[in-house]
């Protein structure tokens, strides 16, 4: 391995980012004329299209007979969102308010559905049975978070009433972007089995820090919009995504845990892996809970709770 790995590597996860953005902002330039409360419209939709890195991952992992690559970067990710990239936004926008948007109830139910793909893996196998009740727990968000009444048929209409060179360009920078995702993420697996082999380390601990913050780059991207532009409806749009991809990455994990061929088997233990999600999901209820917002110096305390967790993990490897 020599520099020039590295360095191409790094490459990879800039043009899986640029890539990444790509696709968010054609569909997001679609979707402002159609009306929909930010916050709903960005959990479900731009939260499951800045995952489109993560799904790129676990096709080419699962084609490549590695699937502790996609597990590592779907649990990592979900601590890189709640431990890193919202209290990033929080400390950079001096406050981020959550509470406005789900009720204690309603977050508590999201948390819980959010840690279930970590509380799978402790027995180190996912079954097929397991990756049902995930992609099921996913579609009941859509019953808890519930978008207004006619919004497919409002997308719909203004499909249709847009030029036919505006469809084709959409079409084509979406295609464009889908590119950069699939070639970047083949080239980030493939290194990551061979930095494994290289440097005898489990594929899944890689995953789970390095592509997990990867991955992730378009969320923080949005992070510092947000902060740049609070009390605004980028601040919703940006807790609606993040809130959004943390589940998404529930369904990606169920989905693709199907996609292998038979069970998902981890030759790594995942205890210390779940005890650091539910001890970051729990810490962000709590925070959230009693107050508007979540605050500056809530957010360092999340940001240590992640550098303990790298550390440990990397000690360990």
């Amino acid at each position: 391995m020599n520099l020039i790995n590295a360095v191409l590597f790094l490459v990879a996860f800039v043009v899986l980012s640029l890539g990444s953005n790509l696709i968010v902002n054609t569909i997001n330039n679609f979707t402002k004329r159609v009306k929909m409360p930010p916050f709903v419209f960005s959990f479900f939709v731009v939260g499951l299209l800045t995952s489109i890195g993560e799904i790129a991952v676990a096709i080419n992992a699962v084609s490549v007979h590695e699937p502790e690559i996609f597990v590592g970067s779907l649990l990592g990710g979900t601590l890189v969102i709640f431990s890193l990239i919202i209290p990033v936004a929080a400390i950079l926008a001096r406050g981020l308010h959550v509470k406005k948007h789900l009720s204690a109830k309603n977050l508590i139910v999201l948390l819980g559905i959010i840690a279930t793909p970590a509380l799978f893996t402790l027995d180190q196998t996912v079954t097929n049975i397991e990756a049902f009740i995930l992609i099921a727990l996913y579609v009941a968000l859509f019953y808890i978070i519930r978008a207004p009444r006619g919004a497919l048929e409002r997308v719909e209409a203004v499909f249709k009433k847009e030029r036919k060179t505006l469809r084709e360009n959409t079409f084509l920078r979406l295609a464009l972007g889908g590119i950069f995702v699939f070639l970047a993420s083949r080239y980030i697996v493939e290194q990551t089995v061979v930095y494994s082999n290289y440097y005898h380390v489990s594929p899944f601990v890689i995953s789970l820090i390095v592509i997990a913050l990867g991955m992730n780059l378009p969320e923080l991207t949005l992070a510092i919009k947000a902060a740049a532009n609070r009390g605004t409806k980028i601040e919703d749009i940006a807790i609606g995504d993040f809130l959004g991809s943390a589940a998404a990455n529930v369904f990606i994990f169920g989905v693709f845990t199907l996609i292998n061929d038979g069970d998902v088997i981890t030759a790594k233990s995942f205890a210390s892996t779940f005890f650091f999600i539910l001890l970051v999901l729990l810490c962000f209820f709590v925070f959230t809970r009693g107050r508007s917002k979540l605050t500056a110096k809530e957010g360092y305390t999340l940001i240590s709770l992640y550098a303990l967790f790298a550390a440990v993990k990397i000690i360990t490897a």
